[in-house]
């Protein structure tokens, strides 16, 4: 599941700039992804924006549904492939979601959880001022969905409906 822009603003998260390239690459065992695909775990990918070549975004499939959305601003190198180093003594690593991990998001993110029993948590935050703007729990009644009731409306209807979208 991916959002819309108008969706984004209304989570906070930074929206995604037409120009960007959205790429996709394959999660594996071990890891999230990798150019292996004789180690693909699943037909779930990983979403990457890319404004030239510096890594903007990445969207985080997750099993039964959920997803993770961050922002990055990773500069990479050699086609694509490549992570460039951050201080100069540094050396390029391979872009995986291994290594992206170990790297620091910025701005506002958004979880989206889905437990085995369909149960579904939302957390909001900021990265750069470390706080948490929204939370469901994780255990008794504090619930906010079910997976059964969730797709891509269930976070928010047309930019006109939603006072929290410029019009």
């Amino acid at each position: 599941m991916e959002l819309t822009n108008e969706q984004r603003v209304c989570f906070g998260l930074e929206p995604i700039d037409p120009s960007w390239d959205r790429v996709e690459i394959p999660e594996v065992s071990g890891m999230r992804n990798t150019i292996h695909p004789e180690r693909l775990l699943s037909d779930r990918r990983l979403v990457l924006y890319f404004d030239g070549d510096i890594l903007r975004k990445v969207i985080w499939p997750q099993k039964n549904g959920g997803f993770h959305e961050n922002s990055y601003r990773l500069r990479t190198q050699d086609g694509r492939t490549k992570i460039a180093p951050i201080t100069s003594k540094g050396k390029a690593k391979i872009l995986n979601g291994v290594n992206i991990e170990r790297t620091s998001p910025y701005g506002v993110y958004l979880v989206f959880d889905v437990e085995e029993d369909g149960t579904a948590h939302v957390r909001i935050g900021n990265y750069d001022t470390q706080k948490t703007y929204y939370s469901t729990g994780r255990s008794g009644q504090d619930h906010l969905l079910h997976r059964k009731d969730v797709s891509r409306d269930s976070f928010g209807g047309p930019a006109e409906s939603k006072p929290c979208v410029s019009k």
